[in-house]
Parts: C-alpha cells; sequence; structure tokens
C-alpha cells in the first residue's frame, strides 16, 4: 500500500503498467502483442533513463546493464507470464521459465545499453519467438535518431543469428510491411501466403529457408 505523500515503488510502477497493458492487449495475436511490447518496453526504459539510472558493469567496460533494462524486461516478462502462460521466456537480464508449449520468448530489452547508458539514441528493445518448427522474428522499434543509421539492418542480421543458433536447421518466419518485401528479401526472406491487414497496414508473411 502507498500513502498519498509516498511514491511508488519501482515494481510497483512497473505492475501497474503491466496490469494496464494486459486489459488493452490480453487479446492480441503474436505479432501485433510483440510489435506493442517492444515498443511499450522501449518508452520505459526511455522514460527511466530520463530519471536517471543505476549503471552496473557486467564483463567488460562496454558490457552494461542498468536498473531500465531490468524494468523494461519484468515489464515483458511480466505481461507474457500472464497473456502467454504456456509459453517459454528467455531473458538477456535473467528472466526464465520453461516451455509448456514448445514456444519460448527471447527478450533483449534494451539492445545497445553502452550506448543508451551513456544518453544515446542508438539502441533499441528486441523481442522474437522461437517454436519447434523454427522462430519467428517479432517486431523492434528504433528511436527516430536511429533510424538511417544501419542500425536497423544490424538488428535484423542479430535476430537471423540468434535464430539460426536457437534452431539450427530450421527455417525463419517474419510478418513483414508490404513496402519492406524487397528490404527483407536482402536477408533472404521470400514470400509466403497471401497479404493480410494488420491495424490497416497490409503485411506480408516471409520465410527465410534453413541455412
Amino acid at each position: 500500500m502507498v500513502g498519498m505523500d509516498q511514491k511508488p515503488s519501482l515494481q510497483e510502477m512497473i505492475d501497474a503498467v503491466i496490469k494496464t497493458f494486459i486489459v488493452a492487449h490480453a487479446d492480441d495475436g503474436d505479432a501485433h502483442l510483440a510489435q506493442a511490447l517492444v515498443y511499450n518496453a522501449g518508452r520505459l526504459a526511455w522514460r527511466l533513463r530520463e530519471m536517471g539510472v543505476d549503471v552496473e558493469q557486467k564483463t567488460s567496460i562496454s558490457d552494461v546493464v542498468t536498473d531500465a533494462d531490468r524494468a523494461a524486461e519484468r515489464f515483458v516478462a511480466g505481461v507474457l507470464e500472464a497473456v502467454r502462460p504456456e509459453d517459454g521466456i528467455l531473458g538477456e537480464e535473467g528472466a526464465a521459465r520453461e516451455s509448456q508449449s514448445g514456444r519460448t520468448w527471447v527478450i533483449d530489452p534494451v539492445d545497445g545499453t553502452y550506448n543508451f547508458s551513456s544518453g544515446s539514441d542508438y539502441w533499441c528493445s528486441a523481442l522474437a519467438l522461437a517454436d519447434a518448427t523454427g522462430a519467428q522474428i517479432g517486431r523492434f522499434a528504433l528511436a527516430p535518431a536511429a533510424r538511417g543509421t544501419g542500425l536497423g539492418r544490424e538488428l535484423l542480421q542479430a535476430a537471423i543469428d540468434l535464430g539460426e543458433r536457437m534452431h539450427p536447421g530450421k527455417p525463419l518466419y517474419l510478418e513483414a510491411q508490404a513496402g519492406l518485401v524487397d528490404y527483407y528479401a536482402g536477408f533472404g526472406f521470400t514470400p509466403v501466403g497471401e497479404l493480410f491487414d494488420d491495424e490497416g497496414v497490409p503485411h506480408q508473411p516471409m520465410l527465410r529457408p534453413a541455412s
């Protein structure tokens, strides 16, 4: 219980954000859920950075973690525990749950923490879903200042590399905005199935064969 003159703790704030998010997104499909999660995780991390965060070194001066990393991961993991209770969770900052469904959500709450902690906008939040048939690359969001810098290509390649490590010999799947089909084709993805509408934006399912 928080008194009228007492600010809520960070965990209480995250719990409140989780509850609000679940109300709005409990019935989302995987792709829409992933998109909303990375957007809100990134926004949460950014707000915490504006308030000031503690930085801890992990393995080197450039391998660091902040309170914002952990908070964003707790948010994503907390939502997934509620709306995807059978799915596994594997987080960069330690969130873990064994999968009962054959599917596992892989969370990198702040990809580029060194840049993030230095005040740069060259970072993002990332989320992927892997299952027994391969990995589905979810959505990632870039800060406006990071667009056009090549970071998007680096993130996509990192997601491809992660999917291939987790599921060697399996294909990779994603749902591309129709206007970006040629972009993803440059990474080996080919269209499969029919176009579909996602909140007014046409999307094309695409598959990258196992390498």
